[in-house]
């Protein structure tokens, strides 16, 4: 599933640039992607060995609440201010 979701991001941020850029902006996207994914592998497990799962967690659910409220802003500012 995570997949659909990846190729479906890939093609959107490719739509916003013109044709000669897009190869290079693809490989940018994919290099941020991928060495978040990464470094966030190798964080968590050194979170999970130090601290165990219970701070995983907590400090996994700061992004997690991030991207819910700009989310919520992008959706009541695009309803023109409408509570979601």
């Amino acid at each position: 599933m995570a997949r659909f979701g990846f190729v479906g991001a890939s093609a959107l941020v490719l739509e916003c640039h013109y044709p000669e850029e897009k190869a290079r902006v693809q490989s940018l996207n994919d290099f941020v992607v991928f060495g978040t994914m990464a470094l966030g592998s190798f964080l968590s497990g050194g979170l999970l060995t130090a601290y165990g799962w219970d701070t995983v967690l907590r400090l996994s659910s700061v992004p997690l609440v991030l991207a819910v409220l700009v989310l919520a802003g992008s959706t009541a500012a695009r309803n023109g201010g409408a509570s979601v």
